[in-house]
């Protein structure tokens, strides 16, 4: 995949980014691993997520941040 310098820093961001919006809420936990992981083997290293993601789910605010914290 190919990536970028981020300027005045020694880190590349892939140019592909991986939305986690519906990791979560409307995507299991299981596909959320799932697609992280070949977005990973394809190159990917960059996330894309927010705090008001779930907010359309009663108790949603902070899901796919929760479900991407547990990789570790």
């Amino acid at each position: 995949m190919q990536k970028v310098r981020i300027p005045k820093t020694n880190l590349e961001a892939s140019i592909v980014v991986l939305g986690t919006d519906y990791f979560g809420s409307t995507v299991s936990r299981k596909d959320s691993m799932e697609l992280m992981d070949y977005y990973v083997e394809a190159g990917g290293n960059v996330l894309d997520t927010a705090e008001s993601y779930a907010c359309f789910v009663p108790g949603g605010d902070h899901r796919s941040e929760t479900v991407i914290h547990e990789i570790g």
